[in-house]
């Protein structure tokens, strides 16, 4: 097993951190290009939903971010951390949001749908003040 890890503060910034490092990490460790995309755009929509909707204050917070590779399952595990309010993304009801059009579509919930839908893997855990989620993502060779 391979585990890499980054921290990265509430900053939208952040984003483009996040991205460089999951490319990075995908030509270190020879990711299929759709595991690669997948994981840069669910980390995007998680990280920056943290980063909009988890924090009350102004205060610089840390949210760190680990990937571990298990290869003898052909799989990744992602660990998100951080000290936003408390949010359950699996308590987020699908509210069919790809069978709705635009226009009937209530704002919300299309990133932690695709979350679901692109993981094979979904946790989440309150643990003190933290939130902890964990995505397992299983490795093709597409």
């Amino acid at each position: 097993m391979c585990a890499e890890s980054l921290r990265v503060t509430n900053n939208i910034a952040a984003i483009k951190d996040i991205a460089v490092f999951i490319e990075q990490l995908s030509e270190k460790w020879t990711l299929p290009i759709k595991a690669s995309f997948s994981i840069n755009l669910i980390l995007e929509e998680l990280i920056s939903n943290i980063i909009f909707y988890g924090y009350q204050d102004k205060l610089i917070h840390y949210i760190d971010i680990s990937i571990t590779r298990n290869e003898t399952k052909n799989s990744l595990l992602i660990t998100i951390e951080d000290d936003a309010s408390e949010f359950n993304l699996l308590d987020v009801e699908d509210k069919n949001v790809l069978k709705k059009t635009l226009e009937e579509r209530e704002i919300g919930g299309l990133g932690i749908h695709f979350v679901k839908k692109m993981m094979d893997d979904v946790s989440y855990k309150r643990i003190g003040n933290k939130n902890r989620v964990q995505l397992t993502k299983k490795l093709s060779n597409d």
